[in-house]
Protein backbone atom coordinates (compact mmCIF):
# COMPACT_ATOMS: atom_id res chain seq x y z
CA UNK A 1 0.00 0.00 0.00
CA UNK A 2 1.07 3.49 -0.61
CA UNK A 3 -0.07 7.26 -1.39
CA UNK A 4 0.40 8.36 -5.10
CA UNK A 5 0.60 12.41 -5.55
CA UNK A 6 -2.03 12.63 -8.67
CA UNK A 7 0.01 16.03 -9.73
CA UNK A 8 1.36 19.29 -8.66
CA UNK A 9 -2.11 21.30 -10.81
CA UNK A 10 -4.55 19.21 -9.51
CA UNK A 11 -7.94 21.02 -8.17
CA UNK A 12 -11.06 18.54 -7.80
CA UNK A 13 -10.29 16.02 -5.39
CA UNK A 14 -8.04 14.56 -3.07
CA UNK A 15 -3.17 15.22 -4.49
CA UNK A 16 -3.00 12.07 -2.51
CA UNK A 17 -4.59 9.28 -3.57
CA UNK A 18 -4.10 5.55 -1.64
CA UNK A 19 -3.32 1.94 -4.08
CA UNK A 20 -1.33 -0.58 -4.55
CA UNK A 21 1.92 -0.49 -5.77
CA UNK A 22 3.27 -2.63 -8.99
CA UNK A 23 6.73 -1.63 -10.27
CA UNK A 24 7.96 0.85 -12.26
CA UNK A 25 8.39 1.20 -15.74
CA UNK A 26 11.16 0.43 -17.85
CA UNK A 27 11.70 3.99 -19.95
CA UNK A 28 10.45 6.75 -17.99
CA UNK A 29 11.17 5.35 -14.00
CA UNK A 30 7.38 5.98 -13.08
CA UNK A 31 5.81 4.41 -10.58
CA UNK A 32 2.66 2.59 -11.40
CA UNK A 33 -0.13 2.40 -8.94
CA UNK A 34 -3.75 0.76 -9.40
CA UNK A 35 -6.17 2.73 -7.71
CA UNK A 36 -9.83 2.53 -7.74
CA UNK A 37 -10.08 4.56 -10.60
CA UNK A 38 -7.68 2.81 -12.60
CA UNK A 39 -4.04 2.76 -13.16
CA UNK A 40 -2.32 5.60 -12.61
CA UNK A 41 1.46 6.44 -13.22
CA UNK A 42 3.25 9.35 -11.47
CA UNK A 43 7.30 10.23 -9.87
CA UNK A 44 6.41 10.90 -6.40
CA UNK A 45 4.89 7.82 -3.98
CA UNK A 46 4.78 7.56 -0.01
CA UNK A 47 4.53 4.61 2.05
CA UNK A 48 1.77 4.38 4.52
CA UNK A 49 1.78 2.99 8.04
CA UNK A 50 -0.57 -0.22 6.98
CA UNK A 51 1.86 -2.07 4.49
CA UNK A 52 -1.06 -4.35 3.22
CA UNK A 53 -4.82 -4.54 3.46
CA UNK A 54 -6.31 -7.46 1.50
CA UNK A 55 -9.92 -5.52 0.70
CA UNK A 56 -7.76 -3.16 -1.82
CA UNK A 57 -7.31 -5.98 -3.95
CA UNK A 58 -11.71 -6.39 -4.49
CA UNK A 59 -11.43 -2.26 -5.03
CA UNK A 60 -8.72 -2.10 -8.07
CA UNK A 61 -11.11 -1.23 -11.39
CA UNK A 62 -7.97 -2.61 -13.43
CA UNK A 63 -6.30 -5.63 -13.73
CA UNK A 64 -2.02 -4.58 -13.75
CA UNK A 65 -1.77 -5.31 -17.11
CA UNK A 66 -3.82 -3.10 -18.16
CA UNK A 67 -3.29 1.05 -18.78
CA UNK A 68 -5.35 4.06 -18.92
CA UNK A 69 -3.07 4.99 -21.57
CA UNK A 70 -5.20 4.83 -25.22
CA UNK A 71 -3.02 3.88 -28.14
CA UNK A 72 -2.25 5.66 -30.72
CA UNK A 73 -3.45 4.20 -34.21
CA UNK A 74 0.21 4.81 -36.46
CA UNK A 75 -0.33 6.45 -39.92
CA UNK A 76 1.34 5.01 -43.25
CA UNK A 77 2.70 8.07 -45.20
CA UNK A 78 3.57 7.57 -48.52
CA UNK A 79 6.66 9.05 -50.65
CA UNK A 80 9.09 9.32 -47.75
CA UNK A 81 12.87 9.36 -48.26
CA UNK A 82 14.28 5.54 -47.72
CA UNK A 83 16.87 4.78 -46.94
CA UNK A 84 19.58 2.65 -49.24
CA UNK A 85 20.63 -0.15 -47.87
CA UNK A 86 24.56 -1.15 -48.01
CA UNK A 87 25.96 -3.02 -51.26
CA UNK A 88 28.96 -4.44 -51.55
CA UNK A 89 30.77 -3.23 -54.99
CA UNK A 90 31.76 -5.28 -57.77
CA UNK A 91 33.87 -3.49 -60.14
CA UNK A 92 33.36 -4.19 -63.65
CA UNK A 93 36.04 -5.14 -66.02
CA UNK A 94 37.65 -1.96 -68.09
CA UNK A 95 36.11 1.04 -64.74
CA UNK A 96 38.83 3.36 -63.58
CA UNK A 97 38.94 3.42 -59.34
CA UNK A 98 38.06 6.90 -59.78
CA UNK A 99 34.67 6.07 -61.04
CA UNK A 100 33.99 3.75 -58.01
CA UNK A 101 31.42 5.18 -55.51
CA UNK A 102 33.25 5.58 -52.22
CA UNK A 103 30.26 5.06 -50.31
CA UNK A 104 29.76 1.42 -50.63
CA UNK A 105 33.49 1.24 -50.80
CA UNK A 106 33.33 2.70 -47.49
CA UNK A 107 30.72 0.04 -46.42
CA UNK A 108 32.14 -2.99 -47.70
CA UNK A 109 35.82 -1.74 -45.97
CA UNK A 110 34.23 -1.65 -42.86
CA UNK A 111 32.67 -5.37 -42.57
CA UNK A 112 35.60 -6.69 -44.20
CA UNK A 113 37.91 -5.10 -41.01
CA UNK A 114 35.37 -5.56 -38.63
CA UNK A 115 33.10 -9.07 -39.87
CA UNK A 116 30.10 -10.32 -38.03
CA UNK A 117 30.83 -12.60 -35.03
CA UNK A 118 30.46 -16.55 -36.91
CA UNK A 119 31.15 -20.10 -35.15
CA UNK A 120 33.99 -20.48 -37.44
CA UNK A 121 36.08 -17.83 -35.58
CA UNK A 122 35.25 -19.55 -32.39
CA UNK A 123 36.28 -22.73 -33.72
CA UNK A 124 39.61 -21.34 -35.33
CA UNK A 125 40.41 -19.81 -31.60
CA UNK A 126 39.57 -22.80 -30.13
CA UNK A 127 41.80 -24.69 -32.54
CA UNK A 128 44.54 -22.20 -31.94
CA UNK A 129 44.61 -22.83 -27.79
CA UNK A 130 44.41 -26.57 -28.46
CA UNK A 131 47.61 -26.15 -30.78
CA UNK A 132 49.25 -24.53 -27.96
CA UNK A 133 48.77 -26.54 -25.28
CA UNK A 134 49.70 -29.81 -27.34
CA UNK A 135 52.81 -27.64 -28.10
CA UNK A 136 53.37 -26.95 -24.48
CA UNK A 137 52.57 -30.28 -23.81
CA UNK A 138 50.59 -29.06 -21.25
CA UNK A 139 46.96 -30.62 -20.09
CA UNK A 140 44.36 -27.67 -18.73
CA UNK A 141 41.62 -28.41 -16.34
CA UNK A 142 39.64 -26.09 -14.10
CA UNK A 143 38.29 -28.98 -12.84
CA UNK A 144 39.59 -31.61 -10.37
CA UNK A 145 39.58 -35.38 -11.33
CA UNK A 146 37.96 -38.14 -8.44
CA UNK A 147 37.07 -41.75 -8.79
CA UNK A 148 33.83 -42.91 -10.54
CA UNK A 149 32.19 -45.95 -9.25
CA UNK A 150 33.90 -47.94 -12.56
CA UNK A 151 37.07 -46.95 -11.35
CA UNK A 152 38.02 -44.79 -13.71
CA UNK A 153 39.54 -41.14 -13.87
CA UNK A 154 37.29 -38.46 -15.25
CA UNK A 155 37.33 -34.51 -14.82
CA UNK A 156 33.89 -33.62 -12.87
CA UNK A 157 33.55 -30.31 -10.32
CA UNK A 158 32.09 -30.02 -7.47
CA UNK A 159 28.90 -28.33 -9.00
CA UNK A 160 28.77 -30.15 -12.31
CA UNK A 161 28.30 -33.47 -13.22
CA UNK A 162 31.43 -35.53 -14.81
CA UNK A 163 32.45 -34.71 -18.51
CA UNK A 164 32.30 -38.48 -20.67
CA UNK A 165 32.57 -39.42 -24.32
CA UNK A 166 30.00 -41.05 -26.13
CA UNK A 167 31.54 -44.76 -25.72
CA UNK A 168 32.11 -44.03 -21.75
CA UNK A 169 28.45 -42.09 -21.49
CA UNK A 170 27.08 -45.53 -23.32
CA UNK A 171 28.59 -48.15 -20.70
CA UNK A 172 27.71 -45.82 -17.99
CA UNK A 173 23.95 -45.53 -19.12
CA UNK A 174 23.99 -49.63 -19.67
CA UNK A 175 25.01 -50.08 -15.92
CA UNK A 176 22.42 -47.58 -14.83
CA UNK A 177 19.89 -49.16 -17.08
CA UNK A 178 20.64 -52.94 -15.65
CA UNK A 179 20.04 -51.62 -11.92
CA UNK A 180 16.86 -49.88 -12.66
CA UNK A 181 15.52 -53.07 -14.36
CA UNK A 182 16.40 -55.08 -11.71
CA UNK A 183 15.40 -52.74 -8.90
CA UNK A 184 11.84 -53.08 -10.86
CA UNK A 185 12.18 -56.69 -10.97
CA UNK A 186 12.84 -57.37 -7.18
CA UNK A 187 9.90 -55.26 -6.54
CA UNK A 188 7.24 -57.59 -8.67
CA UNK A 189 6.74 -54.26 -11.05
CA UNK A 190 7.64 -56.55 -14.03
CA UNK A 191 7.07 -60.35 -14.11
CA UNK A 192 7.27 -62.81 -16.46
CA UNK A 193 3.98 -63.16 -18.72
CA UNK A 194 2.09 -66.42 -19.33
CA UNK A 195 1.07 -67.65 -22.90
CA UNK A 196 -2.29 -66.57 -22.04
CA UNK A 197 -1.55 -62.95 -21.08
CA UNK A 198 0.30 -62.85 -24.03
CA UNK A 199 -2.45 -62.74 -26.08
CA UNK A 200 -5.13 -60.43 -24.00
CA UNK A 201 -2.12 -57.86 -23.08
CA UNK A 202 -1.96 -54.44 -23.71
CA UNK A 203 1.15 -53.35 -25.45
CA UNK A 204 1.91 -50.56 -23.76
CA UNK A 205 5.54 -48.37 -25.36
CA UNK A 206 8.80 -47.31 -22.39
CA UNK A 207 11.71 -45.71 -22.44
CA UNK A 208 14.26 -44.76 -20.22
CA UNK A 209 15.69 -41.80 -18.95
CA UNK A 210 18.75 -40.83 -17.57
CA UNK A 211 19.94 -37.68 -15.49
CA UNK A 212 22.95 -36.75 -13.06
CA UNK A 213 22.02 -37.22 -8.94
CA UNK A 214 24.62 -35.97 -6.53
CA UNK A 215 24.38 -38.01 -3.31
CA UNK A 216 27.64 -37.64 -1.72
CA UNK A 217 29.29 -37.85 -5.31
CA UNK A 218 27.86 -37.99 -8.83
CA UNK A 219 25.98 -41.01 -9.79
CA UNK A 220 24.45 -41.76 -13.09
CA UNK A 221 20.43 -42.58 -12.44
CA UNK A 222 17.66 -44.47 -14.61
CA UNK A 223 14.27 -44.22 -14.66
CA UNK A 224 12.06 -46.52 -16.68
CA UNK A 225 9.30 -44.44 -17.45
CA UNK A 226 5.72 -45.17 -19.60
CA UNK A 227 5.18 -43.55 -23.26
CA UNK A 228 1.51 -42.68 -23.12
CA UNK A 229 -0.64 -40.52 -24.93
CA UNK A 230 -3.92 -39.99 -25.72
CA UNK A 231 -4.11 -35.98 -26.57
CA UNK A 232 -7.36 -36.28 -28.33
CA UNK A 233 -9.73 -37.56 -25.70
CA UNK A 234 -12.82 -35.20 -24.73
CA UNK A 235 -13.17 -36.98 -21.41
CA UNK A 236 -10.07 -36.20 -18.78
CA UNK A 237 -12.26 -37.58 -15.45
CA UNK A 238 -9.99 -40.93 -15.68
CA UNK A 239 -7.07 -38.86 -15.21
CA UNK A 240 -7.64 -36.01 -12.66
CA UNK A 241 -6.00 -36.39 -9.62
CA UNK A 242 -6.65 -33.44 -7.09
CA UNK A 243 -3.59 -31.29 -6.55
CA UNK A 244 -2.71 -29.18 -3.47
CA UNK A 245 -3.68 -25.67 -4.54
CA UNK A 246 -5.33 -23.60 -1.69
CA UNK A 247 -4.80 -26.42 0.31
CA UNK A 248 -1.44 -25.52 0.98
CA UNK A 249 -2.08 -22.22 2.10
CA UNK A 250 -4.71 -23.52 4.60
CA UNK A 251 -2.25 -25.68 6.11
CA UNK A 252 0.12 -22.91 6.55
CA UNK A 253 -3.16 -20.77 8.19
CA UNK A 254 -3.36 -23.28 10.60
CA UNK A 255 0.24 -23.26 11.67
CA UNK A 256 0.40 -19.48 11.79
CA UNK A 257 -3.14 -18.90 13.61
CA UNK A 258 -3.29 -21.85 16.30
CA UNK A 259 0.45 -22.43 16.56
CA UNK A 260 0.31 -25.99 15.15
CA UNK A 261 3.77 -27.72 13.96
CA UNK A 262 5.16 -28.48 10.25
CA UNK A 263 6.09 -31.80 8.78
CA UNK A 264 7.14 -32.45 4.89
CA UNK A 265 7.00 -35.78 3.45
CA UNK A 266 8.24 -37.29 0.02
CA UNK A 267 6.45 -40.46 -0.62
CA UNK A 268 8.93 -42.87 -2.40
CA UNK A 269 8.29 -44.40 -5.16
CA UNK A 270 4.75 -43.74 -5.46
CA UNK A 271 3.72 -44.78 -8.68
CA UNK A 272 5.22 -48.28 -8.18
CA UNK A 273 2.98 -49.49 -5.27
CA UNK A 274 -0.49 -49.00 -7.16
CA UNK A 275 -1.39 -52.35 -8.79
CA UNK A 276 -2.01 -51.76 -12.25
CA UNK A 277 -6.16 -52.10 -13.13
CA UNK A 278 -5.31 -53.97 -16.72
CA UNK A 279 -3.62 -56.35 -17.91
CA UNK A 280 -0.42 -54.45 -19.85
CA UNK A 281 2.42 -55.51 -21.34
CA UNK A 282 5.97 -53.22 -22.21
CA UNK A 283 8.62 -54.82 -24.34
CA UNK A 284 12.00 -56.34 -22.65
CA UNK A 285 15.27 -54.29 -22.64
CA UNK A 286 17.24 -56.66 -22.50
CA UNK A 287 19.86 -57.46 -25.49
CA UNK A 288 19.38 -59.96 -27.87
CA UNK A 289 15.71 -60.81 -26.81
CA UNK A 290 11.98 -59.41 -28.38
CA UNK A 291 10.09 -60.89 -25.02
CA UNK A 292 7.57 -58.37 -22.86
CA UNK A 293 6.79 -58.40 -19.17
CA UNK A 294 3.70 -57.92 -17.62
CA UNK A 295 3.80 -54.49 -15.72
CA UNK A 296 2.27 -55.20 -12.26
CA UNK A 297 2.32 -51.86 -10.92
CA UNK A 298 1.80 -47.96 -12.70
CA UNK A 299 5.20 -46.14 -14.31
CA UNK A 300 5.56 -42.57 -14.20
CA UNK A 301 4.59 -41.22 -17.69
CA UNK A 302 1.24 -43.39 -17.91
CA UNK A 303 -1.84 -40.60 -17.91
CA UNK A 304 -4.13 -42.19 -15.08
CA UNK A 305 -1.36 -43.26 -12.94
CA UNK A 306 -1.61 -40.01 -10.74
CA UNK A 307 -5.12 -40.47 -10.40
CA UNK A 308 -4.91 -44.28 -8.87
CA UNK A 309 -2.11 -43.44 -6.95
CA UNK A 310 -4.85 -40.54 -4.87
CA UNK A 311 -7.44 -43.39 -4.80
CA UNK A 312 -4.96 -45.57 -3.29
CA UNK A 313 -3.60 -42.74 -0.99
CA UNK A 314 -7.34 -42.04 0.12
CA UNK A 315 -7.58 -45.56 0.79
CA UNK A 316 -4.93 -45.92 3.34
CA UNK A 317 -5.72 -42.55 4.72
CA UNK A 318 -9.06 -43.54 5.90
CA UNK A 319 -7.84 -46.42 7.43
CA UNK A 320 -5.95 -43.72 9.72
CA UNK A 321 -9.25 -41.97 10.40
CA UNK A 322 -8.50 -39.08 8.11
CA UNK A 323 -11.13 -37.59 5.77
CA UNK A 324 -11.74 -34.48 2.97
CA UNK A 325 -14.47 -32.56 1.96
CA UNK A 326 -14.91 -32.46 -1.76
CA UNK A 327 -14.08 -28.78 -2.29
CA UNK A 328 -11.01 -29.28 -1.78
CA UNK A 329 -9.99 -32.96 -2.13
CA UNK A 330 -6.51 -32.69 -1.35
CA UNK A 331 -6.80 -31.58 2.17
CA UNK A 332 -7.70 -34.40 4.90
CA UNK A 333 -8.18 -33.85 8.76
CA UNK A 334 -8.26 -36.53 11.48
CA UNK A 335 -11.91 -36.92 12.95
CA UNK A 336 -10.66 -36.98 16.62
CA UNK A 337 -7.15 -35.32 16.70
CA UNK A 338 -6.12 -32.12 16.25
CA UNK A 339 -4.50 -32.87 12.54
CA UNK A 340 -4.55 -31.68 9.02
CA UNK A 341 -3.05 -32.87 5.97
CA UNK A 342 -2.55 -31.76 2.58
CA UNK A 343 -1.66 -34.44 -0.33
CA UNK A 344 -0.16 -33.06 -3.88
CA UNK A 345 0.75 -36.70 -5.43
CA UNK A 346 3.63 -37.66 -3.50
CA UNK A 347 4.35 -34.35 -1.55
CA UNK A 348 2.69 -34.39 1.54
CA UNK A 349 2.37 -31.04 4.29
CA UNK A 350 0.87 -32.49 7.51
CA UNK A 351 -0.02 -29.83 10.35
CA UNK A 352 -1.11 -30.12 13.69
CA UNK A 353 -0.59 -30.58 17.53
CA UNK A 354 2.79 -32.02 17.97
CA UNK A 355 2.14 -35.12 19.64
CA UNK A 356 -0.87 -35.87 17.46
CA UNK A 357 1.58 -34.99 14.12
CA UNK A 358 4.12 -37.36 15.39
CA UNK A 359 1.67 -40.13 15.72
CA UNK A 360 0.54 -39.50 12.18
CA UNK A 361 4.09 -39.10 10.69
CA UNK A 362 4.77 -42.47 12.40
CA UNK A 363 1.53 -44.40 11.01
CA UNK A 364 2.63 -43.09 7.60
CA UNK A 365 6.34 -44.30 7.72
CA UNK A 366 4.31 -48.27 8.70
CA UNK A 367 2.98 -47.83 5.75
CA UNK A 368 5.26 -45.97 3.31
CA UNK A 369 9.04 -45.31 2.39
CA UNK A 370 9.19 -41.58 2.86
CA UNK A 371 11.71 -38.85 3.57
CA UNK A 372 11.61 -35.95 5.47
CA UNK A 373 8.71 -36.08 8.41
CA UNK A 374 11.08 -33.74 10.69
CA UNK A 375 8.86 -31.45 13.05
CA UNK A 376 8.84 -27.42 11.88
CA UNK A 377 9.67 -25.17 13.44
CA UNK A 378 12.35 -26.85 15.47
CA UNK A 379 13.67 -25.00 18.85
CA UNK A 380 16.91 -23.96 16.67
CA UNK A 381 15.41 -23.00 13.23
CA UNK A 382 17.10 -20.39 11.45
CA UNK A 383 15.15 -17.77 9.84
CA UNK A 384 17.16 -17.65 6.83
CA UNK A 385 17.23 -21.33 6.63
CA UNK A 386 14.51 -22.14 3.83
CA UNK A 387 12.42 -25.32 3.59
CA UNK A 388 11.40 -26.19 -0.05
CA UNK A 389 8.20 -27.56 -0.80
CA UNK A 390 6.79 -27.27 -4.31
CA UNK A 391 9.41 -25.58 -5.66
CA UNK A 392 8.55 -22.80 -3.68
CA UNK A 393 10.76 -21.63 -0.01
CA UNK A 394 9.38 -21.35 2.92
CA UNK A 395 11.35 -19.08 5.71
CA UNK A 396 10.03 -19.41 9.26
CA UNK A 397 10.38 -16.31 11.01
CA UNK A 398 8.83 -14.55 14.00
CA UNK A 399 6.13 -12.41 12.27
CA UNK A 400 4.97 -15.52 9.75
CA UNK A 401 5.80 -17.40 7.26
CA UNK A 402 7.81 -15.70 4.15
CA UNK A 403 6.84 -17.80 0.52
CA UNK A 404 9.49 -16.92 -1.91
CA UNK A 405 10.10 -19.03 -5.38
CA UNK A 406 12.46 -20.81 -6.23
CA UNK A 407 16.13 -19.16 -6.84
CA UNK A 408 16.11 -20.12 -10.15
CA UNK A 409 13.10 -18.73 -11.99
CA UNK A 410 14.45 -15.04 -11.27
CA UNK A 411 17.60 -15.92 -12.36
CA UNK A 412 16.37 -17.78 -15.34
CA UNK A 413 14.05 -14.48 -15.84
CA UNK A 414 16.98 -11.80 -15.51
CA UNK A 415 18.82 -13.78 -17.99
CA UNK A 416 15.54 -13.80 -20.51
CA UNK A 417 15.30 -10.44 -20.05
CA UNK A 418 18.92 -9.65 -20.41
CA UNK A 419 18.84 -7.28 -17.57
CA UNK A 420 22.13 -8.71 -15.87
CA UNK A 421 24.25 -5.08 -16.13
CA UNK A 422 21.12 -2.95 -15.16
CA UNK A 423 20.68 -0.61 -12.00
CA UNK A 424 18.46 -2.19 -9.30
CA UNK A 425 15.73 0.11 -8.67
CA UNK A 426 14.34 1.38 -5.27
CA UNK A 427 10.75 -0.16 -4.28
CA UNK A 428 8.44 0.67 -1.04
CA UNK A 429 9.61 -2.64 0.02
CA UNK A 430 9.26 -2.38 3.96
CA UNK A 431 11.28 -5.30 4.83
CA UNK A 432 14.44 -3.68 3.31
Amino acid sequence: MVLHRRGLNVKQGPQWVPGIWLGNTEQEDLHVVATCDGITKGKAILRTSTAWRPIWLFLVKDKPYQSTRKRVPRTLTFGGTVTPKPVTHVQPEGQDEETIDYDARDVRDYAERRPHDTDDEGDGLQEEQDRKREAEDESFSPRKTVKLQDGGDQEVGDEHPPILSESELEIVDQAAGFEEISRLLDMKVLREPTPEVRERGTLLTTRSVYDWRNRGGWKRRCRYVAREFKGYSKNTAETFAPTAGIGSRLILLLHVYLGWCLSFVDIKDAFLLVDQQKCVLVEEVQDGTDGVWILGKCLPGQRNAAARFFTFVSKHLEELEMENTPLVPSLFRHRTRQVALCSHVDDWVLCGEQGDLLSLVSRIKEKFTISGGDVIPAPDQDPQDAVRFLKKRRFFTTEGVVVAPHEKYVDELIKMFQVEGYKPKPTPDISQ
